[in-house]
């Protein structure tokens, strides 16, 4: 697919595959190079915290389970191909029900960067909107909300091209060449 054809299939929903994690839609290869963040520049980052236990505080022999370790997994690997790269970490979090009990989640924690522009935002509306599908339709235990938290970041200037003190050049300079020679 090229240019229009692209455009025309991303509109009429046909990038969603069996094969994608959740059924989300294959942006990369819809839109090209979108959601890869560079190496300076703003940029948006994503945290996302997927559920993977409930529970009320005290009884957690009755915690139910929201994703698995599949779905940990197979978000992991989704992020990673799509963005170049994901920072994973396991948290736990709780929150006041309407009935005043603590309710404990305990989350795979996904941090993401990206390019700061429309279609990423449309990816992660995507996604959790999938997630939160999933959770109901697949695991039947529906949830409000899945956390998707985005930030704008600035990376900076680049200090290679900019060193912050004249007296780093040299030795940036020098950082700089050792690194292209390790890229082979």
């Amino acid at each position: 697919m090229v240019g229009k054809e692209k455009e025309v299939a991303a509109q009429d929903g046909k990038a969603t595959t069996s094969e994608r994690a959740f059924g989300q839609r294959d942006y990369v290869a819809l839109f090209g190079n979108v959601l890869r963040a560079t190496s300076t520049g703003k940029h948006y980052k994503y945290t996302i915290l997927l559920p993977i236990r409930e529970y009320y505080e005290g009884a957690e022999g009755n915690a139910k389970t929201v994703f698995t370790k599949k779905d940990v997994k197979q978000l992991r690997r989704l992020l990673r191909g799509d963005f170049g790269g994901v920072t994973f970490s396991y948290s736990t979090g709780d929150w006041i029900d309407d009935d005043g009990r603590n309710v404990v989640n305990d989350h795979a924690q996904y941090e993401v960067s990206g390019q700061k522009n429309s279609m990423v935002r449309k990816y992660f509306a995507e996604l959790k909107a999938r997630l939160l599908l999933h959770a109901d339709e697949v695991r039947n235990i529906p949830q409000n909300d899945i956390y998707v938290q985005r930030s704008a970041v600035n990376l900076g200037d680049d200090v290679f091209e900019k060193p912050p003190l004249e007296e780093l050049s040299g030795r940036l300079t020098k950082l700089k060449e050792k690194l292209n020679n390790l890229k082979r």
